[in-house]
């Protein structure tokens, strides 16, 4: 142990005789890194924008058989019978915290790419407002029931042209007015429009919804309002707890997920190559110097672990420069996911986690290009390594 110290510390202290070979690796390493950061915090960031939209203390009524709200249709049949389930919470005129969900999509052009994408438009009732206290107006006025007016929120407002306040839009033929802004935490609801549900639905000519959001008089109620829910087969309806509907919804975004995963790792890959082959060349490059440590008297384990010891040290630098570009270009960018019916605008956010990935990667690509060759320098005779 204390000749790997000391042949350790050795080397560390010679670094700077190796300045160029050190550098290359270090860039080499930081270029993986920084890929591979970048494309966790923007799966990251996508995740929990969906995952934010959720509380165990709602819950959402779908048709029977839909998957998602936006193929999902409910009648006013379906409406009185869940407004009268037990378990729902009240408002405090003693009605029912069921809000009705309307979705049309609309495409608009984003602002720094100009490519078209969907944007939701949320009809909703008001006690969706005195439920959800935590949507908040940053901007302009609320839209006013029977108007055609929305309210946009903060993240899709930055993210698309032709949403300020005062703008209109085309929704199903009628022109709708953008009335105010609004912040709702970071969720889902923030990337796009709400607007009042009975005028969206007079726009659309239908009384049937999409959805109900219900609020629940606790967790455990949830049970109360399925099996009151199942006590109606005939009306052909499902009740989901509202974290698991946005479980759902993010398992079917995974697919994209893992697009973006295959495209960063087969550039990782590239990368990862590059540096392991730096790596391994730098390590093989100093036999002579590891030849004279054996000559020296130090032993071979003390110095491959070392050799190892020193690698890891550098990659760890490769990692730091890696996760410190990705931060400066991505910490607190507002990017938007998504095709053209639905986008989600999340912020990217390089996290304490993305930080221990990258590292993890570093030191996995810093020992495996060390141990090799210095294996093998350890290895060889000392006369035959100080003939090289």
């Amino acid at each position: 142990m204390k000749q790997a110290i000391a042949v350790t510390w050795i080397n560390l202290q010679s670094i700077p005789r190796r300045i160029g070979a050190t550098l290359v690796m270090v860039v080499g390493i930081a270029g993986v890194v920084g890929v591979l950061s970048a494309m966790l915090t923007l799966t990251q960031g996508l995740a929990g924008t969906l995952m934010n939209s959720s509380s165990p203390l709602r819950a959402v009524m779908l048709s029977e058989g839909a998957h998602f709200i936006g193929v999902s249709s409910l009648s006013p049949e379906h409406i009185q019978v869940t407004e009268t389930a037990p378990g729902v919470a009240r408002l405090a005129d003693e009605k029912p915290a069921v809000s009705r969900d309307v979705r049309v999509s609309v495409t608009l052009v984003g602002k720094e790419d100009g490519i078209r994408k969907g944007v939701v438009i949320r009809g909703l009732s008001p006690s969706f407002f005195e439920m959800r206290t935590d949507v908040q107006l940053t901007g302009g006025r609320m839209f006013r029931s029977g108007l055609n007016e929305a309210i946009i929120g903060e993240q899709a407002q930055r993210q698309f042209a032709g949403t300020d306040i005062g703008d209109t839009i085309d929704v199903t033929g009628h022109p709708l007015q953008i009335v105010g802004t609004f912040t709702s935490g970071g969720d889902w609801y923030e990337s796009g429009f709400m607007m009042d549900a009975q005028t969206l639905n007079a726009a659309r000519k239908t009384t049937s919804v999409h959805s109900l959001i219900i609020w629940l008089e606790s967790e455990a109620a949830f049970t109360e309002l399925n099996d009151h829910v199942m006590a109606h087969p005939t009306l052909k309806f499902q009740a989901l707890r509202e974290p698991d509907y946005y479980q759902r919804l993010d398992d079917a975004w995974s697919t994209m997920r893992r697009l973006l995963m295959i495209v960063g790792s087969i550039m990782a890959v590239g990368g990862l190559f590059c540096a392991f082959n730096v790596m391994y060349s730098a390590v093989s490059a100093r036999e002579v110097e590891i030849a004279t440590y054996k000559a020296l008297g130090f032993g071979a384990s003390g110095i491959l672990v070392s050799v190892v010891v020193e690698s890891v040290v550098v990659g760890g630098l490769g990692a730091l420069l890696g996760t410190g570009v990705t931060w400066l270009l991505f910490q607190g960018n507002t990017v938007t996911t998504g095709g053209w019916d639905a986008s989600v605008v999340h912020t990217m956010d390089v996290s304490l986690w993305v930080l221990v990935q990258g590292l993890v990667a570093a030191v996995g690509i810093a020992v495996l290009g060390a141990i090799i060759p210095a294996w093998r320098a350890v290895r060889l005779p000392v006369t035959e390594a100080l003939r090289h």
